[in-house]
């Protein structure tokens, strides 16, 4: 990948808590790429070479959830809202849902690239939420009703126990609880950064050496009675429970040597930096 628009699609990461994908788009001159159409996610399209011209039409849906594509048969485009022409280094945003569609303007071709955003929803959280209580009360997890799928079945009871539920849910749900696992989860799914961790980590390891928390890092600490933990990109590292001071200051993005921290009160040892460097949380800084 571009170490450039990798870093790009990081920062914005880390900007929107959301997943970050990119496609590269290539149109010749007086062109067309697609037909009208929406997307299920929120994309910005910048424009790097050429001219294209744009066209914004209704939303037939609002807020289509991951999966509920655009289809030539149920969905119109309606009248045309807005149009515009996207020159050389111009942005747009494109909300999702919202139809459009653009041709390249001249016989230049036109290069833009596409930056999708994969947001999580109020859905997906109340679905991790559901979950939870399910997990502690027994009362979600019964089977449903015999025969409820065979024809002339009385739902009336099955009803009632529904809305008892619904009850129960409100009543043992956390939000704070679920909003943490929701951004743990989030932090674990990104792809750890480990641009030069190979080499790095093959390096000689001095206590004098700086080091620094990478840009646009996404992890979370943590303990539990036991250890101190990193959510981080691929998985939660695990330490000793006495280096979670260490670990805070090693995550607070200034620099440090395992020398500046002798003083602690529990001492970063090398074999931890290194442990650190290999999973993309810090990188040494290099001198000039």
């Amino acid at each position: 990948a571009d170490e450039i628009l990798a870093k790009f699609c990081r920062s914005l990461e880390n900007v929107f808590s959301s997943h970050v994908q990119t496609n590269i788009y290539l149109t010749p001159g007086s062109c067309q790429g697609f037909n009208t159409h929406f997307d299920d996610h929120d994309v910005f399209v910048i424009q790097l070479s050429g001219t294209k011209n744009w066209r914004l039409y209704q939303r037939p849906i609002d807020n289509p959830y991951k999966g509920e594509s655009f289809s030539t048969k149920d969905h119109k485009a309606g009248e045309l809202q807005k149009e515009f022409e996207l020159k050389e280094g111009e942005c747009v945003y494109i909300p999702r849902g919202l139809m459009h569609d653009a041709t390249s303007v001249g016989k230049k071709a036109s290069l833009h690239i596409t930056v999708g955003l994969i947001v999580k929803k109020w859905a997906d959280l109340m679905l991790e939420a559901l979950s939870e209580v399910a997990i502690r009360n027994p009362k979600f997890r019964r089977s449903l009703p015999p025969g409820f799928a065979r024809p002339g079945y009385n739902n009336k009871s099955a009803k009632i126990y529904f809305d008892e539920l619904i009850d129960e849910f409100q009543k043992s749900s956390n939000f704070d609880e679920v909003f943490e696992v929701i951004k743990e989860n989030f932090i674990r799914e990104r792809i750890p950064n480990l641009r030069g961790s190979l080499i790095d980590t093959s390096s000689n390891f001095l206590k004098e050496g700086l080091y620094i928390r990478r840009p646009n890092l996404q992890a979370k600490l943590k303990r539990d009675d036991l250890e101190a933990i990193i959510v981080c990109g691929g998985g939660d590292l695990r330490f000793e429970l006495k280096a979670y001071k260490v670990l805070q200051v090693i995550l607070s993005g200034e620099p440090f040597s395992a020398a500046s921290l002798s003083n602690s009160e529990d001492s970063l040892t090398l074999d931890m930096i290194k442990k650190l460097t290999a999973f993309g949380i810090i990188e040494p800084i290099q001198k000039t």
